[in-house]
């Protein structure tokens, strides 16, 4: 019995380590252990798992030529086991179905885990990832809210500025109508001011027109009252020569 586990032992050691060589011969193995399973005649009572199909596969031209690697590999343990005698070929085909089914199993088993590692590795991630966003919006959430007070501060003081500067707008365009008006004001009196120098003016060259005009008329009123004058002293000579004539007559 000991011989006969070691040779299992031995057996599944050699399926193994080929399928961990090269995965693809374990559904050779696997089909080589369902085809001489399946080789069993009701009628005839004969074949089964018996070993037989490695012959019929060794065959030249003979179907699943695919499956000699795996029957090569079989017959060399079988060699190696000669010795013991303690399993047949069939059971190494059976031994090798299962054990493929185990390799199978347990490179599923393995992917399954590494897939639900890399799942859970995955799903750490994008839950770090979800807190990490969680935090950037946090983060960006209270700086836009920093943002927007500032930004209405800083509008609440340019709309003050501004009111500012409409009050100064005003007033300087108060004061500018102001100075309008007076200088229009002002403009109004020069214009009435020079009106009234001119009325002046011309009054003052009149009054000096009839001042001349009076000065000579006067001077002519002179001359006449002088000439009339003249003439009575004249004839007042004439009268005095005529008495001293008539007295001396």
């Amino acid at each position: 019995q000991e011989l006969k586990n070691a040779a299992i032992a031995k057996c599944r050691t050699r399926v193994r380590d080929a399928i961990a060589k090269d995965p693809s011969i374990a559904p050779s193995f696997f089909l080589l252990a369902i085809l001489d399973g399946l080789s069993y005649d009701e009628k005839t009572r004969k074949g089964g798992p018996d070993g037989t199909v490695a012959a019929s596969i060794q065959l030249p031209g003979a179907a699943y030529g695919e499956l000699r690697d795996a029957v090569d590999l079989l017959q060399e343990s079988q060699r190696a086991l000669k010795r013991t005698n303690a399993l047949t070929l069939a059971d190494l085909i059976a031994l090798s179905g299962a054990e493929a089914v185990a390799a199978v199993a347990k490179r599923l088993g393995d992917v399954q885990r590494a897939v639900e590692a890399d799942y859970e590795a995955r799903l750490a991630a994008l839950s770090a990832e979800r807190d990490r966003l969680a935090s950037v919006r946090a983060s960006r959430a209270t700086s836009a809210e920093a943002a927007l007070d500032d930004a209405e501060r800083r509008l609440a003081v340019a709309a003050a500025t501004c009111d500012r500067y409409r009050a100064a707008f005003e007033e300087a365009e108060a004061r500018r109508e102001a100075a309008a008006a007076a200088a229009a004001s002002r403009g109004d009196l020069l214009r009435r001011a020079t009106e009234a120098a001119n009325q002046e003016a011309s009054a003052a060259a009149d009054a000096s027109e009839a001042r001349d005009v009076a000065v000579a008329y006067g001077e002519a009123l002179e001359r006449q009252v002088a000439e009339a004058e003249a003439r009575a002293a004249a004839s007042e000579r004439s009268a005095a020569d005529a008495d001293a004539r008539c007295t001396a007559a």
